[in-house]
């Protein structure tokens, strides 16, 4: 997977703490230019579920 200039990966199955719940990350790369961290949930189907896009605006919000 190429994700272009900029990019930094940190780290494979990173564990944050969510809502006081430990939670695993797939893929976490950080943006140099952007100063963003990117998010990569990596799943065997290409539909998500409505559950799964719930989980992932919750950690987009999260601060």
């Amino acid at each position: 997977m190429e994700m272009g200039n900029g990019f930094a990966f940190l780290g494979k199955q990173r564990e944050i703490i969510v809502g006081g719940r430990s939670r695993k990350i797939d893929l976490l790369f950080y943006h140099i230019r952007l100063r963003c961290y990117v998010v990569c949930e990596l799943k065997e189907r290409m539909e998500l579920l409505k559950k799964e896009l719930k989980h992932t605006k919750r950690l987009m919000n999260k601060n």
